[in-house]
């Protein structure tokens, strides 16, 4: 069955397609944009500003002072927009986040997980449809932890999958998943991570990095979701993007300092 072209580019701040189980969300949309050429670059560029000076302007004019989720939205297009365009001349990069979504898609979702819910299927009906049961902010939420895992450094990468899952489960705004979602996540943190490993001996800040633009890329809805904006989007502007950007963000404005804290049962901070 043909993807759907809505999934694929991201035209909607939601995703329903059960099929990919959100796994193809996204991603090759903006991977292709960033091999598509000057214009296509351009073009994504322009728009995306063009609607957040609207967006910005109408918050001014209504005498608001917090960002609103409208706001929110425009400002990640400016910031996507932006990775695309510096995609574009950072073609080994590019390659690396295509091969990790291409390994998410083809290994994770539609073999070792597929595989994991059919047995838990036999006994748990909840496992029946993983596409339905994943769907939504599940790739993205898991990306980001890995990059935040991957983030302590090259002598803890063998406790990456672990150090996300109870960063994810157990730290700031852990999800309201069911039982069957919560598993699944578990396990596909561990096939993921496999992932990961086609690039040993690569900087763990470079994995961390297309790790983080992944997620961004992925996310239904990147500007309104928190877990994304401030540990993906908000890093990736002030490190990554900087001056490449048309407009002045004001990520910890826009979309929230993220609270300091500990990654249960690490000792570290979370930052």
């Amino acid at each position: 069955m043909r993807h759907s072209e809505r999934c694929a580019l991201a035209t909607r701040p939601r995703c329903v397609c059960t099929g990919c189980g959100g796994s193809l969300h996204g991603w090759p949309g903006y991977l292709a944009r960033a091999g598509g050429g000057p214009e296509t670059v351009r073009d994504l560029g322009e728009s995306a500003e063009r609607l957040w000076w609207e967006r910005r302007r109408r918050h001014r004019d209504n005498g608001r002072r917090a960002p609103t989720l409208y706001l929110q939205r425009a400002g990640a297009r400016v910031a996507l927009a932006a990775l695309v365009a510096w995609l574009a001349d950072e073609r080994a990069t590019r390659n690396r986040i295509g091969a990790l979504g291409t390994g998410l898609h083809g290994e994770v979702f539609d073999r070792d997980l597929r595989r994991y819910a059919s047995r838990r299927a036999a006994t748990d009906p909840a496992f029946a449809d993983v596409g339905k049961a994943i769907v939504g902010h599940f790739w993205c939420d898991l990306l980001v932890e890995i990059a935040r895992a991957l983030d302590l450094g090259a002598d803890r990468l063998d406790q990456v999958p672990q150090t996300a899952r109870a960063a994810l489960f157990e730290g700031w705004e852990a999800p309201s998943w069911d039982r069957a979602r919560t598993a699944l996540a578990g396990a596909a943190l561990g096939f993921l991570w496999k992932c990961f490993q086609w690039f040993a001996g690569a900087d763990p800040r470079a994995l961390a990095l297309e790790s983080r633009v992944l997620a961004a890329f992925i996310c239904p809805d990147p500007g309104g979701h928190p877990r994304v904006a401030q540990r993906a989007l908000r890093p990736l502007v002030l490190d990554t993007l900087g001056e490449a950007l048309g407009a002045n963000l004001e990520p910890g404005w826009l979309w929230g300092q993220e609270p300091l804290g500990l990654v249960p049962d690490r000792g570290g901070l979370a930052s």
